[in-house]
């Protein structure tokens, strides 16, 4: 060991290890216990020596308290650096990416000392930050502070109180008590520019589908107990807002922010909390917190700040086209665009026939086949207006591909979806992944810098691919007991939820199925019945109305509007023959004329028993009634 590290005095290693648990029960956060591959475990360290021998065992577990969440960021700072420095030798030099035989362990400490001094000699030095001195002068005055906003907000459980706030819309109300705030200090608020690249990722989740970007002001008859627990004064008002988990559809992260308006700038926030993991940290905030904090603060005040496109955050492309085994064998080829979490139907580009090639035009210059030439049709598509904005695209194993993906990394697109495994550039050590070669359960992956590639055994062998994901397994309890799959599975079947909803809704109405010779009213009803499912996701959802009911109420809506009732005229006169209930009594003109007949027929407005064939129009003539 000592040869290895070439340091003295080193007598031993520490490292750790997890002993799994079942689930605390009884306890507050029992998240805390949950380790990063998904399953609950005991962080116990082990100090041990060269000769196997174990100097001591230290069995702890992470307390995510204010104190603990701010010497994680502080570490966290400085790892960036580190982490800089790793990324530059696995750019530069990809033999560091790959997996080494034991055999090679001899020089490779050589060849990486080598890589260094070549580094060193030839790549750009990363200079200071300018306002360094004062990010670690803002750690050492906020590292021991307790947040005792978070500590309010969990004794009074603020979480659940729901009329103690009132819900404005930022843009129309200007909440204008919200400071002015740089640039430079939300660098100074959050210690880093990690948190404001990823608020406004975070801001396209908290916007609505109007446009508005809601947050909710404390009343003041629930702020005299803050105020008197916490020392404040009588002007400060406590900001919420709720965001909405890009991981998880069904997580909602609750971010409070203390106001003092009688302060300018960074220092009018006095306090700010988060129920994610680290938000009770005071060095620095959250994501969550910084949205809140970067939109009101700054970005609504600029006129060149893009928003993030309205109702779309993970895309989801449907295919559509002339499969044998469907019940409508014969369609319309269309790529189609969806909101992954409800199923709003985003766009749509509906295929005219493969594109010829222009002969004049040079070998090199002409349009690729296959994965590449899917590329250009997303791009040119119903994907374009999306690129450049941070999305996450979610495709099927029909449109996948390793240059696919990485194409649309490069335009800040991410991709997430199954992949098959016959597809180029897919690696041979997964190529003969199949049901026979795995067990159930096991996990076979190819990662590089931008792309992973995951195979999974389940009932089959699931292949997905991924430019973010990980090499993680996240656990899901059902049945009591726990199962095992990897993280791009669980977000993969999140993402299809709203797809499947959206083909639960549709199939019922098919109104697109009817037969006709005419393919534009085939394309016309297919885009009449998408309208409606997006007007029904758009529905308030307070109201539990079937989508059966939407329906007949928008369609009744519509005929009262556009085609309203003709207004019927007053007749003249009201002198119409009626069959009376009676029994048949004698006709009034015969009698005059001393016929003996009968009938069961009278006019309504002369109220006599009239026959309706001759007496009826020789009554009213002799009368002068002649209409």
């Amino acid at each position: 060991m000592h040869w290895q590290s070439r340091l003295k005095n080193i007598v031993g290693a520490i490292d750790c290890t997890h002993i799994k648990i079942t689930k605390p029960r009884g306890i507050l956060h029992t998240e805390q216990y949950r380790n990063r591959k998904g399953y609950f475990s005991l962080n116990v360290q082990v100090v041990g020596g060269p000769n196997l021998t174990i100097h001591d065992i230290v069995s702890r577990w992470q307390h995510w308290s204010t104190l603990a969440a701010n010497k994680t960021r502080a570490v966290t700072i400085c790892r960036w650096v580190i982490e800089a420095v790793n990324g530059i030798f696995k750019e530069q030099f990809k033999l560091f990416c790959q997996e080494f035989f034991n055999r090679a362990s001899a020089h490779l400490m050589i060849d990486f000392s080598i890589a260094a001094v070549l580094i060193n000699k030839c790549y750009i030095q990363y200079t200071d930050r300018t306002d360094a001195s004062q990010i670690v002068e803002v750690i050492h005055q906020k590292m021991f502070l307790n947040n005792t906003l978070a500590d309010f907000v969990n004794n009074n459980n603020y979480n659940r109180r729901r009329a103690h706030f009132i819900s404005i819309n930022v843009d129309s109300n200007n909440v204008t008590d919200f400071p002015l705030l740089s640039y430079e200090d939300l660098i100074l608020i959050a210690c880093g520019t990690y948190q404001l690249k990823q608020a406004r990722s975070y801001y396209g989740e908290h916007i609505r589908f109007d446009g508005s970007y809601t947050v909710e002001v404390c009343r003041e008859a629930h702020l005299s107990n803050l105020r008197e627990e916490l020392s404040l004064s009588e002007n400060t008002w406590l900001l919420r807002g709720k965001i909405q988990s890009r991981h998880v559809s069904r997580k909602i992260y609750y971010v409070y922010i203390l106001i003092n308006p009688n302060d300018n700038g960074r220092e009018a926030i006095l306090q700010y909390c988060c129920n994610c993991i680290v938000g009770r940290r005071t060095v620095g905030c959250c994501a969550h917190i910084m949205t809140i904090i970067w939109y009101l603060g700054w970005a609504r005040y600029q006129s060149n700040i893009e928003p993030p496109a309205q109702f779309l955050d993970n895309l989801l492309i449907k295919y559509d086209n002339l499969i044998a085994t469907k019940a409508a064998q014969v369609g319309i080829k269309s790529y189609e665009l969806y909101e992954s979490s409800t199923g709003y139907f985003w766009q749509m580009l509906v295929y005219s026939g493969k594109k010829e090639h222009n002969l004049e035009t040079s070998g090199d210059q002409r349009e690729p086949e296959g994965a590449t030439s899917n590329i250009i049709n997303l791009h040119k598509g119903v994907v374009s207006p999306l690129l450049n904005k941070g999305h996450t695209l979610v495709m099927d194993n029909f449109y996948n591909s390793p240059l696919l993906a990485r194409t649309l990394k490069t335009q800040k697109t991410d991709v997430m979806g199954t992949i098959r495994l016959n597809r180029e550039f897919v690696p041979d050590s997964l190529r003969s992944k199949n049901k026979s070669n795995m067990r159930t359960g096991e996990v076979a992956f190819s990662q590089t810098r931008d792309l992973t590639i995951s195979a999974w055994k389940d009932a089959n062998v699931v292949t997905l691919i991924s430019t973010y994901h990980p090499v993680e397994v996240s656990g899901k309890e059902k049945y009591g007991y726990s199962k095992y799959k990897p993280k791009v599975v669980l977000d993969y079947n999140l993402s299809m939820g709203g797809v499947d909803k959206k083909d639960q809704l549709l199939q019922a109405f098919p109104i697109e199925r009817v037969r006709n010779i005419n393919w534009y009213k085939k394309l016309f009803r297919r885009l009449l019945n998408v309208s409606i499912h997006n007007a029904f996701v758009m529905f308030p959802k307070p109201s539990l109305m079937a989508q059966r009911q939407f329906r007949v109420l928008l369609a009744d809506e519509i005929i009262q509007r556009f085609r309203p009732p003709k207004v019927q005229q007053p007749l003249p006169t009201r002198h119409f023959p009626a069959k009376t209930n009676k029994r048949k009594s004698r006709c009034k003109w015969c009698r005059l004329k001393n016929k003996d007949s009968c009938t069961s027929f009278k006019c309504c407005t002369c109220d006599v028993n009239l026959c309706i064939i001759g007496c009826f129009e020789d009554y009213h003539v002799a009368q002068g009634i002649t209409e």
